[in-house]
């Protein structure tokens, strides 16, 4: 018999499953006389010390119960190998003396049970076993149910459980053809045993549920299980290819979320597209014969087939319920079912299961899957594997799941096609206006081929199969990435004539923007990149780029990711017919072509010639403008979070240039930029990262030391080499170099620090270069290597001031808050702040002093102490009073 196992079956089994059956079948006794099957316990490495015993049913006391649980308290050892006489009173009571666990049994009147899968099942073999189980307890004075179960009683107590049997099979090698126990039937990403993910977006919906919005994840559980706890309670379950229907059924079984979880061992699931044998009718029919205790879960079930096993079960006296699971989302209503529709997840889910199953993909792709597959996992999955080896988040080129998502289980329909087809092409279309200029379904029908009546009519059945969404009198065709596969179509089998006719060259500007919108997508389609470079062209719709009205610059946008070469080519263009008025603020266009320039930075080939663009704009605009060019400009440089993959070299090359340019503008920008580039903490960033449909991640992340270490060493070499270009002021390069040494010789470059320390050394000194190696010093002493410090201590003391120039840049002219690494203090914590900048002003007060006394030196630092916004300079000019007080004649 198909649903019944053997005992030499049982024998196969492995002590840890043996283990498990046995907790599954007192599970099902117990649920059987009305009784929780939280009673039962079990669990634990099958060789470990359990007491004796291994399986626990534990009722309160006087509970009915019969069977094969002998009493309220009964206890299982399970052993997976012979048990002769001796064997059972070692186990029972080893050296002579009973376990106290059996010994606790026989206090409470319980029962007892040895069950052993190998070995003798003859009657005498059993009688002498029994005999050795009463010879071990025979000095316990209260009453002990005793019985030991061979492997045909084990086999004998599955056959009365059908929904057992696949799962002895499954563990055995020998599973029903189709039909599985529970498990992972849903082939999500996650394991079967990891928790299902509840999400607040994902609704329920039904006639039976009152509530206009539907009920959440969890609320759908506690309304299914209630029905299906009950037999004879039959529920269908329909809603797009990919929503997660399964997983939510798999949820039924899983008590760690809600309360009343089904029994997993009373699951039997079946896809029909598998070729069950025996087919689903005929495994009802078999369950109802037997009496047996089922939820029966058919996967891809029709509504016909439906309709059967619901009538069978309605006309039956049985102990099954069933649930039955389609994609073919159907008006029909069969009888005697509760029908349900699952609509999609939250795009916050999708996110969590894209994170999941391929971590490789950064988050910005990630958030650009999940908005096209619309809550459906299975489109982003598909997505995802397609992002694997190529550029493009919107390619469904999974042909089976397109043709399950569009045409479900209905004839294939070349009208609806065509249909779809053009109503893709906009991003969103109103579906109810059917005549006059303002009606966009007669454009669309016309590309479709078809009469306003006949487009409107497939309009409909698409929103039927949940593949068209309508708000008010929009209508969308969703997911996303259904329809840029059928926008692609479209596109390849209708003249593009007459798309620019219909849309492109027609009076409304809404369905141009629509159009432009879902173009945008469409990337890696060679007739989206012509059509985006026509209106690019010179000549084009969008030739004005700087004068573009507000329809022009959100074509402009929407279509700018389809080729990243020719939209900078375009703006490039735009740039050098009247550079002064396109960075200016006569460029009504400036905010979006900013944003582009940041997104076309992205490519290390497209890095130098965006960045110079933008360049162009921050050197026009005011400071610290709201639509900040500078502040996108100064993003690309930073380690983390850029939004670009150009090499350090690149972008260290980039701000030498700067540095060594004649205009001080640029020159102030490369400084900027070189502070942006030294920083090694604290990154955030407000920009967006996504760019149409191609992946993209936060830009060039340093996976390791070195990258980390080359970036820096770049970055030094492009600094030390503006510096000695003698372009610019070297203690303007030279004090952005300074703030950044405690940050450096904290990653470990230490070497570099030191070469750095002694070029400057050599030339003039460097004040501020002694600051940052006394701040490393203080913060690192706890935790940098002995010979680092020593080696840090013997470049203190070359750095050192002694000239009165070096000591009133370090102590005059550098921040309040340094007090602790130029004050000569003891104990340099950071509690003694505010005696440590008691002594730098004490220094600097008689640097004024000294001053006083040497006018030719003050006269030469004047300029740079009035440029200085430091405090101290006060204290100075008091030591400069002080100073010519004390002497006869003062300058």
């Amino acid at each position: 018999m198909i649903l019944e196992v053997t005992a030499d079956q049982i024998a196969d089994l492995t002590d840890t499953d043996l283990r498990t059956l046995v907790g599954y079948l007192c599970e099902r006794e117990v649920r059987a006389h009305g009784h929780s099957t939280s009673s039962v316990t079990w669990g634990g490495h099958q060789n470990a010390g359990d007491g004796g015993i291994d399986v626990r049913v534990a009722l309160p006391a006087g509970a009915a119960i019969l069977g094969y649980v002998l009493k309220p308290t009964t206890g299982f050892q399970v052993k997976a190998q012979d048990m002769p006489y001796g064997a059972v009173l070692n186990e029972m009571a080893p050296g002579g003396i009973v376990r106290p666990s059996i010994a606790e049994l026989a206090a409470n009147g319980g029962a007892y049970v040895i069950v052993s899968s190998k070995g003798s099942v003859a009657d005498s073999s059993l009688t002498d076993r029994k005999a050795a189980m009463a010879e071990a307890v025979k000095s316990l004075s209260s009453e002990l149910s005793l019985d030991f179960y061979d492997r045909r009683r084990i086999a004998s107590w599955v056959n009365q459980h059908a929904g057992l049997v696949p799962w002895v099979r499954e563990k055995l090698g020998l599973p029903l053809l189709g039909w599985r126990p529970f498990e992972d039937w849903s082939s999500s990403p996650a394991p079967a045993d990891a928790p299902y993910l509840l999400d607040g977006q994902t609704r329920l919906i039904g006639p039976s549920i009152k509530n206009a919005n539907g009920l959440d994840a969890e609320q759908a559980l506690a309304m299914l299980r209630a029905i299906l706890s009950k037999p004879k309670g039959v529920v269908r379950l329909v809603g797009l290819s990919g929503v997660g229907k399964t997983r939510l059924i798999q949820a039924l079984f899983d008590n760690r979320i809600g309360t009343g979880a089904l029994p997993q061992s009373d699951a039997l699931y079946t896809d029909v597209s598998d070729d069950p044998d025996p087919v689903p009718q005929e495994m009802l029919s078999r369950l109802i014969t037997m009496g047996h205790r089922v939820v029966l879960i058919v996967d891809n079930c029709g509504i016909d087939l439906h309709k059967k096993l619901a009538a069978k079960i309605a006309s039956s006296e049985c102990l099954v319920s069933a649930i039955t699971v389609e994609y073919d989302i159907n008006d029909d209503d069969p009888q005697d079912t509760e029908v349900f529709t699952l609509e999609p997840a939250s795009s916050d889910l999708i996110e969590k299961l894209l994170e999941n199953r391929y971590p490789a993909i950064a988050p910005p792709s990630r958030h650009v899957i999940a908005k096209f597959s619309e809550g459906n996992s299975r489109v982003a999955f598909a997505l995802a594997e397609t992002a694997k080896n190529g550029e493009s988040l919107a390619s469904l080129n999974d042909s089976d799941l397109f043709e399950r998502l569009f045409h479900q289980q209905k004839a294939t329909s070349e009208e609806l096609l065509d249909a779809g087809k053009a109503c893709a092409l906009l991003y969103s279309f109103d579906g109810e206006t059917l005549e006059g200029s303002d009606s966009e379904l007669l454009p669309l029908a016309k590309l479709a081929g078809q009469t306003v009546d006949q487009l409107y009519k497939h309009v409909a059945e698409l929103h039927r199969r949940q593949l068209v969404q309508r708000r008010s009198k929009w209508r969308a065709v969703l997911p996303h990435a259904l329809a840029n596969r059928l926008a692609k179509r479209a596109l390849a089998d209708i003249a593009p004539q007459r798309i620019e006719d219909a849309i492109v060259n027609g009076s409304s500007a809404r369905m141009l923007r629509s159009f432009s919108r879902r173009i945008g997508y469409l990337h890696d389609d060679e007739r989206a990149v012509a059509l985006a470079s026509k209106w690019l062209a010179a000549g084009g719709r969008l030739a004005q780029l700087g004068k573009l009205n507000t329809l022009g610059e959100e074509l402009f946008e929407n279509i700018a990711p389809v080729s990243p070469p020719t939209t900078l080519a375009y703006i490039e263009a735009a740039a050098a017919t009247h550079a002064d008025e396109f960075f200016g603020v006569q460029n009504s266009n400036k905010v979006p072509i900013i944003r582009v320039l940041r997104s076309l930075a992205y490519d290390p080939a497209l890095f130098e010639r965006s960045a110079t663009l933008l360049k162009g704009f921050a050197l026009h605009e005011a400071p610290r403008s709201d639509d900040a060019a500078a502040d996108s400009l100064k993003s690309l440089f930073a380690l983390h979070l850029s939004g670009t993959h150009a090499t350090a070299a690149q972008r260290a090359a980039f701000v030498q240039t700067l540095l060594e340019s004649s205009t001080p503008s640029e020159q102030e920008f490369g400084l900027a930029l070189l502070e942006e580039m030294f920083k090694v903490s604290y990154f955030t960033s407000s920009h967006l990262f996504e760019f149409g449909a191609w992946k993209r991640d936060y830009g060039f992340q340093p996976e390791d030391g070195d990258q980390i270490r080359d970036w820096f060493k770049r970055v030094i070499d492009a600094g030390r080499a503006a510096e000695a270009s003698g372009k610019m002021p070297s203690a303007r390069v030279r004090h952005v170099m300074a703030n950044h040494l405690a940050e450096l010789l904290q990653i470990g470059m230490i070497d570099e620090v030191i070469a750095l320390v002694e070029a400057f050394a050599e030339q003039n000194g460097w004040p501020e270069g002694w600051i940052g190696v006394r701040t490393a010093m203080r913060k690192g002493k706890d935790v940098m290597p002995a010979d680092a410090l020593k080696r840090l201590e013997e470049v203190e003391k070359q750095l050192r001031p002694s000239e009165i120039v070096g000591l009133v840049r370090s102590y005059v002219l550098s921040p309040e808050w340094g007090a602790l690494d130029i004050a000569d203090a003891e104990e340099e914590e950071e509690s003694k702040f505010l005696e440590a900048r008691e002594k730098v002003h004490e220094s600097c007060i008689d640097l004024g002093q000294q001053l006083a006394r040497d006018p030719h030196q003050f006269s030469a630092m004047l300029p740079e102490i009035i440029a200085s916004e430091s405090q101290k300079t006060l204290l100075l000019g008091r030591g400069l009073g002080m100073g010519c007080a004390s002497v006869t004649e003062c300058w």
